[in-house]
């Protein structure tokens, strides 16, 4: 293929994340009340399908409620459903997780940046990549973010993010845990991510 043929397109954050520079409080207060977001939740924004690999995430979050200092902690997803959120809820129901998970739809464009920035951290537990864009997008709002050891991320991401297995809900609830007590590591991700 002749070389003037080729053209790469970087993965990038949403326009309305690209764009966003400052906060809006109105708008703000409008999508946490909308949503009833809670203070302190972890953030997953993907449709709901089975190689977005939910069900280990909510397994790792069971592990996460069991301690007293995870009391107020939420996990927030959001994302288009072509009929597999029902699975999932029932899932986080069977946990007795349902009070712990807030599943939104897919949700307008100018609420996205919030649900981002008002969040603890990002995780993409997902078993297919490097293609997802949510990195990206937590990467410009700031947040730590999750992600899964796949063949080949490593090359894509760097170390802007911290690896876990996505089959190992031990590993994901340990990650999760030293985002939110390890302050530097945190703030290392964060930079790492700018």
């Amino acid at each position: 293929i002749l070389k003037e043929r080729i053209f790469i397109i970087n993965h990038q954050p949403s326009s309305h994340i690209e764009e966003f520079n400052e906060i809006d409080f109105n708008l703000q207060k409008v999508v946490r009340d909308n949503f009833n977001l809670p203070k302190n939740y972890i953030f997953y924004p993907a449709m709901y399908l089975p190689h977005k690999n939910h069900r280990t995430l909510i397994d790792a979050f069971k592990i996460l409620k069991k301690e007293s200092k995870n009391k107020n902690l939420k996990l927030v997803c959001c994302g288009n459903d072509i009929g597999y959120l029902e699975n999932i809820k029932s899932f986080s129901k069977g946990q007795n997780l349902e009070e712990e998970i807030i599943f939104l739809n897919f949700v307008k464009d100018e609420y996205l940046p919030y649900l981002y920035l008002d969040s603890s951290m990002v995780i993409v537990p997902s078993l297919i990549g490097p293609t997802n864009i949510p990195p990206w997008e937590a990467f410009k709002m700031k947040k730590p973010v999750i992600y899964s050891d796949l063949e080949g991320i490593k090359d894509v991401l760097g170390n802007s993010v911290h690896y876990v297995d996505p089959f190992d809900a031990q590993e994901i609830a340990n990650s999760i845990n030293k985002i939110l007590s390890d302050s530097s590591f945190r703030d290392n991700l964060i930079k790492q991510g700018s």
